[in-house]
């Protein structure tokens, strides 16, 4: 009892190091998993993909509401397989978006041996704290999101490369390890930079031969490790594995685009705070030492990330999730060389910032929970017509107690060239939390489909047959098949034109008009605070 006053009382050590970064680390990876439906976007698709995937036992194909999704499958296996363990414990799609947790915690954690090996013990903690802390992160790392596990890979695959010379073995195992879980988790194209950095790796390693001997039998192990689903694939469904080869293949015909590029670095400023403006300032600070493999590993892998994504992606928020691991490993020494005015600058920054919304968040629960104030509740109300807040006891404790910590970290965190960068990831973490608790049930209300899906199966009569569909997204198809089991073919499919329902969603009249024939509508309705977004049920 004695030693935990006195680490009340002292605060948190900086640098942190074992089970203190452990439980940082943890804390950033749990908060905001748990508590709320499938929002609807991608987490509601690659939960649909993988509690289908849990309930047929077909771990071959994944597929989004009984069609075919062309897409890798490790993502969805790691979702299935914590479905399965936890779902005993937590609600199904609570328990499969663990798996998002397993992979932020993987990439965390090899981009802390990255750091560690690249700039010694004693800064290794700043890189995963940067890569927790960077804005584009937190909400994806909460979803379900296969992106996460070819940021695990490349992270794995900083770590390992900058250990190719002290421990060549073991990097040349995980660096297998790394390029196998990318090709299965996130497909072709991403894994790209994992083997073009390669040649880099082995020419700044101190015994170059060795280096690429141990790289090269990594990518034997990666080439065992992956190829058997593919080749189980071809043998079993060539119709789908063609679906799939060209699904891959498509981004990589595309041109280079350059304004692709820019968009993506346009996209940054933000995005990647406060990694970028610190990695910035590594490359300026240590601009007669850009050739040191500190310095290099990290940029030219860094580069061949944004060449990748301005030739396969559009310029969209997850393909950028890919250059957020380099940039924390090169921002890292920034960090902790910032001189005390700019240190003192980022600290205060950071306390003032993530105070003042937190206290925000706090009114507004007040005003969703307590409806004080008055005019703040009513814009509540407005901005998600129909919403009701209630009183929960556990959201309130969470919420206090998460306070509480935040401002002991405050009074409490010494000195240190990590106390700026400290405040700043788990000052995030903390109003990532207040917002995932004390304001989810709003959240919930206009993310969720799940009134939507339960009102379509209540005003469907049992043992109802075929139903269609004609305008539904991959995220409203996984919904439907999610909270009421109900997997509708396309309209314009051979089953779907014998269907006597028809379900339709859209936001024009020509959209939620029904195709020719004796339809009668027998119920419409709306997502929560959405009244553009219409569903129409029809009977033939």
């Amino acid at each position: 009892m004695s030693d935990l006053l006195a680490t009340f009382r002292r605060g948190l050590r900086l640098p942190p190091s074992g089970w203190v970064l452990a439980a940082m680390l943890a804390f950033y990876v749990l908060a905001g998993l748990f508590g709320r439906d499938p929002w609807k976007g991608e987490d509601a698709i690659h939960i649909g993909i993988a509690w289908h995937m849990l309930h047929s036992g077909d771990w071959l194909t994944p597929e989004l509401a009984g069609r075919a999704f062309d897409a890798p499958p490790l993502y969805y296996w790691s979702a299935t397989l914590t479905g399965h363990l936890f779902g005993w414990l937590l609600p199904a799609h609570e328990a499969m978006r663990l798996a998002s947790g397993f992979w932020v915690m993987l990439a965390l954690v090899g981009l802390y041996y990255a750091g560690r090996e690249l700039y010694g013990k004693d800064s290794a903690a700043a890189s995963p704290l940067l890569l927790a802390g960077c804005l584009g992160l937190i909400l994806h790392a909460h979803d379900a999101q296969p992106m996460l596990v070819a940021v695990a890979a490349y992270s794995g695959t900083l770590g390992a490369l900058a250990a190719v010379g002290r421990r060549p073995r073991l990097a040349g195992l995980f660096y297998g390890l790394a390029v196998a879980g990318c090709l299965l988790g996130a497909g072709i194209a991403p894994t790209l930079p994992l083997l073009a950095i390669l040649p880099l790796a082995c020419w700044l390693a101190p015994e170059r031969g060795k280096a690429l001997q141990t790289l090269l039998i990594g990518l034997a192990i990666a080439a065992l490790l992956a190829t058997p689903w593919p080749l189980l694939l071809s043998w079993q469904q060539p119709a789908r594995f063609h679906g799939w080869l060209a699904m891959e293949l498509r981004p990589l015909l595309t041109p280079f685009s350059l304004p692709g590029a820019g968009r993506f670095l346009v996209m940054l400023p933000w995005f990647a705070f406060p990694a970028l403006p610190l990695a910035l300032w590594t490359l300026w600070s240590r601009r007669r030492q850009l050739t040191a493999p500190a310095q290099l590993l990290p940029l030219v892998f860094l580069l061949l990330t944004l060449l990748l994504l301005a030739l396969a992606y559009k310029p969209r928020e997850v393909p950028a999730l890919l250059l957020l691991p380099p940039l924390a490993l090169l921002a890292t020494p920034g960090a902790l060389m910032l001189r005390r005015g700019a240190a003192n600058a980022f600290d205060w920054f950071a306390m003032m910032t993530f105070s003042f919304f937190a206290a925000v968040v706090w009114l507004g629960w007040s005003a969703m929970a307590l409806g004080w104030p008055a005019r703040l509740a009513q814009r509540v109300v407005d901005l998600r017509p129909g919403f009701v807040g209630e009183f929960d006891l556990r959201d309130f404790l969470v919420g206090v107690a998460a306070t509480l910590w935040w401002i002991w970290l405050i009074v409490t965190a010494p000195r240190s060239p990590y106390r700026g960068l400290t405040h700043w990831t788990l000052g995030f973490t903390t109003l990532w939390l207040l917002l995932t608790t004390l304001i989810l049930p709003w959240f919930d209300y206009g993310q969720s489909y799940r009134p939507v899906a339960e009102a379509v199966a209540a005003a469907l009569p049992e043992g109802h047959g075929c139903l269609a569909e004609r305008g539904l997204s991959g995220g409203q198809r996984a919904s439907l098949a999610y909270f009421s089991r109900i997997e509708p073919a396309a309209y314009d499919s051979r089953a779907g034109k014998a269907c006597d329902w028809l379900l339709l969603a859209g936001n024009t009249p020509a959209e939620q008009t029904p195709p020719a024939g004796n339809w009668k509508r027998v119920w419409e309705g709306f997502r929560p605070g959405d009244r553009h977004e219409k569903f129409l049920l029809f009977r033939r």
